[in-house]
């Protein structure tokens, strides 16, 4: 991140430090309606692209028409918290974000058209697809 110390636990309230500390490849974050979960989520993944600059995301939702409503708003939002939104360029169409330095990209896929994400391709040899 850039060199200010941004405090996850300010962004998001207190309770997600497992969550946010999990190393393995899946989890089950449960919670009520307006329990942060998504904001977490978003927060975590832009974080870890970060992280990770050879790593691009696969984001999805059950079906495509809520995308842009939901992750992509959510992750514009995380990006903005994490002061990294100078990095990112969030495009509608197609929906998806690149970041400018890195090459990064994240692509939005609705689940109810699964071929369309079977084609997803990265061009760039230095980078890798998180789904």
């Amino acid at each position: 991140m850039n060199k200010e110390r941004i405090s996850i636990q300010q962004q998001i309230g207190k309770g997600y430090a497992t969550f946010w500390n999990f190393k393995g490849d899946e989890v089950i974050l449960m919670g009520s309606k307006g329990s942060k979960k998504s904001k977490t989520i978003a927060l975590r993944w832009m974080y870890l692209l970060k992280k990770y600059p050879r790593a691009c995301l696969l984001a999805t939702r059950d079906t495509a028409t809520t995308l842009k409503d939901s992750v992509y708003a959510d992750l514009k939002w995380a990006c903005k918290k994490l002061k990294l939104d100078k990095e990112w360029d969030f495009k509608l169409s197609p929906l998806e974000a690149t970041n400018k330095k890195t090459g990064q990209k994240i692509f939005f896929r609705g689940l109810d058209d699964w071929q369309k994400i079977a084609s997803i391709t990265i061009d760039d040899p230095n980078l890798v697809l998180w789904c």
